[in-house]
């Protein structure tokens, strides 16, 4: 039976807004990581030494991410890191200086390294 046939009907368009809204999520997400990104390129901009960045990215970087405690470290030797520079919340405790990775765990370790030096003008 063709339409023209029945010589009048409704015709019914149903729409996913879920999908709609998970798309406007994602695109608001975007933007904000890519303002985060201009806005921390901004202030690395003008900064000289490798203390300096690092300490203006974890500053930067720990509210962006929603974390407690943003750092750097280095492993010191075998059993001990250094974290040299940290951005922390009032409510988290420092951990500048020296400390045994057996108390932290393998996974402290695992944790990818980065040398700020060489990113600093890619960001």
């Amino acid at each position: 039976m063709r339409l023209a046939d029945v010589g009048s009907g409704l015709l019914r368009v149903f729409r996913n807004r879920a999908t709609e809204r998970e798309a406007g999520l994602a695109l608001r997400a975007s933007e904000r990581r890519h303002r985060s990104r201009v806005e921390l390129g901004d202030a690395l901009r003008a900064l000289n030494t490798p203390s300096e960045i690092m300490e203006t990215v974890a500053e930067r970087l720990g509210p962006h991410l929603g974390v407690d405690r943003a750092n750097y470290y280095y492993l010191a030797d075998g059993d001990r890191f250094a974290v040299t520079d940290e951005w922390r919340t009032e409510a988290s405790p420092g951990m500048l200086g020296s400390h045994l990775v057996a108390d932290f765990g393998k996974s402290t370790v695992a944790l990818p390294a980065v040398h700020v030096g060489s990113c600093a003008g890619q960001i």
